[in-house]
């Protein structure tokens, strides 16, 4: 059975334990008492009222990290490790203020006076947060600088920073497991947007959406993915949740860049305080009622004494953040008025997406762009957000995020004239969850402004859009090899991982699925790739440098492991010299 969303409760736990042994829950403890000579038991105070799988007890040989401004814990087992463990515990820190600052400051989630953070050796899952206690895997929340990749830096802030979210929203309540999404995206995107602000140098947002949209629009390219939002029948459906995490994070980005940051924080704890308001004490325990308690007690999974005064919840589904949504937005002096339910409920209810197709007429500058929807359901309404910038008008701000709407009544647009000279990019910022199809003469032109020296003056998070867009055509047989390679040539200049994560992401695709460089007829494929990658590291160079940021060791150290695959010798040489180096360093380390 899957079920549990429906029934709250508080809990005073007692654990009885090993006297060497630490013993921590969901609350702060009340009191410790030997009751044997080699036995504690340990009283917590009596938790806000919460869904069973969110108790959590462990019992272990633990020592203790604290945060030098607030005093956050982080538990560990393995002394060892302890370096490895301190940027984790800032991430936790940090995001907890800016969280508390910025969203959460009239929050009444702060039943719980402090959140325990525990990093467990071979711990099965990569974090799981129950309210008021957080468990890491110790090895996903690793990382040292001297040693350590850009990629590890990003996924360890970013797991951190979305546990400390969950932390706050743990208190939504859902109607069923397949709303467990809005816990998870909002988590996601939060901890993504709180990355980005408080370490800037990770430019965590930008590399996150061109990761996730990238990954995300093949998986459903190529797989029958569930959408976001779909019935959940079985425990084992849930496996596929990442997914749809990464999905409603592309999603809910979307969103808050249509109705605005003020709106969409707004929104946010409005929804969180209403929880509050949903939740009516019984103060009787009736003999009917002990068949779910019973239940409730057998989703906890742990063995404890507790005493629980029963509560019954009203439960919450996308619709309720809808609505909560649509109510902000009304009030606020946002100059476009949308209905939020009827958008939201087409993205969150498709496993494939739109293509935009842009037509333009060189001679007198008209230019239509209409949605192909490929395989998508006809129950819902669809609405589809349009931004675009040109050359001559080159503007890829965001705030506002809105230019035009492609619709089910209405789906094409006429854009005013466009200069004929110029080029035009479809999606700012990738901010719309779909791909562009240009014409040829504009991809020609997109191809020749990225191979100038200008090519910079094009986001980096559009540049990495034509790749990663350019490609999917390419394969499928939409867009041929020759202008492909145009679009492309522009990489050996591209100094930027954000912009080249897409070419990287090709590589891995053409090694791993169809091992196209296997195959004589491919080799000037292979050619092409080995001198865009060879011709990059002439530029930048084999070897890190000191003043080197850390998305210029990235792309530094994907660009060398494909140098050296694509046969380049300087490379081997140098890769050889490095491996020496790394294996010293963790010799030091460990």
């Amino acid at each position: 059975m899957i079920g549990g969303f429906t029934q709250q409760a508080t809990f005073n736990i007692t654990v009885d334990y090993p006297k060497t042994y630490t013993a921590l829950s969901n609350m702060p403890v009340t009191n410790r008492k030997n009751i044997k000579a080699h036995t504690m038991r340990a009283n917590f105070q009596t938790t806000p009222a919460m869904h069973p799988y969110l108790i959590a007890i462990i019992v272990a040989d633990l020592d203790t990290l604290y945060t030098k401004k607030t005093y956050v814990p982080l538990w560990y087992k393995d002394l060892t490790r302890a370096r490895q463990l301190h940027f984790a515990l800032d991430v936790a820190e940090t995001a907890t203020i800016y969280l508390k600052d910025k969203y959460f400051q009239n929050d009444t989630l702060n039943d719980i006076p402090q959140t325990n953070y525990v990093a467990i050796p071979y711990y099965r899952d990569d974090g799981l947060s129950n309210w008021g206690i957080v468990f890491y895997s110790q090895k996903a929340i690793s990382y040292i600088n001297e040693w350590n990749s850009i990629q590890r830096k990003t996924e360890v802030a970013a797991l951190v920073a979305r546990k400390v979210a969950n932390q706050f929203l743990n208190k939504i309540t859902l109607s069923c497991w397949s709303d467990i999404w809005i816990n998870e995206g909002i988590a996601t995107f939060l901890g993504t947007h709180v990355v980005d602000k408080i370490f800037t140098d990770l430019r965590m947002m930008d590399l996150f959406v061109v990761r996730t949209r990238c990954e995300s629009l093949h998986l459903e390219s190529v797989t029958n993915m569930p959408p976001v939002v779909f019935q959940i029948n079985k425990s084992y459906d849930i496996k596929f949740s990442l997914f749809r995490y990464n999905k409603a994070f592309v999603l809910l980005r979307m969103l808050y860049h249509i109705i605005s940051d003020e709106v969409f924080r707004k929104s946010i704890c409005n929804f969180l305080n209403n929880q509050v308001d949903h939740i009516g004490n019984i103060e009787e325990l009736h003999s009917s009622n002990i068949a779910t308690i019973l239940e409730m007690l057998h989703q906890c999974c742990c063995n404890l004494l507790c005493c629980m005064g029963n509560v019954f919840v009203e439960s919450t589904s996308a619709d309720n953040l809808w609505a909560v949504m649509q109510t902000a937005l009304n009030e606020s002096n946002h100059t476009n008025r949308f209905n939020i339910k009827k958008i939201m409920d087409f993205w969150v209810t498709q496993n494939q997406y739109p293509i935009l197709k842009v037509t333009r007429n060189y001679r007198d500058g008209r230019t239509v762009i209409w949605a192909e929807m490929r395989n998508m359901s006809k129950r819902y309404e669809w609405w589809i957000p349009v931004t675009y910038t040109t050359e001559t008008n080159l503007n890829f701000n965001i705030t506002p995020f809105f230019q035009e709407w492609i619709t089910s009544e209405q789906f094409f647009i006429h854009l005013p004239s466009i200069n004929v000279n110029d080029w035009i990019i479809v999606n700012l910022q990738q901010l719309g969850y779909y791909r562009v199809m240009y014409d040829k003469e504009n991809w020609l032109r997109l191809a020749s402004y990225l191979n100038s020296n200008k090519y910079n003056k094009i986001h980096v998070v559009n540049r990495a859009q034509i790749i990663d867009d350019a490609y999917y055509f390419l394969i499928m047989k939409q867009l041929d090899f020759d202008m492909f390679k145009e679009l492309t040539m522009y990489l050996s200049q591209e100094t930027d991982y954000i912009a080249w994560y897409p070419m990287f992401n090709i590589f891995r695709n053409m090694l791993n699925h169809s091992n196209i460089f296997s195959h004589p007829e491919a080799a000037s494929i292979k050619e092409h790739m080995r001198n865009i990658v060879y011709n990059l590291l002439e530029k930048i160079g084999y070897v890190n440098r000191v003043d080197d940021n850390i998305h210029m060791i990235s792309l530094r150290d994907e660009a060398a492991e494909w140098a050296c695959f694509f046969g380049d010798e300087t490379c081997r040489k140098t890769a050889y010299k490095e491996l020496q180096n790394y294996m010293t360093l963790m010799t030091k380390h460990r």
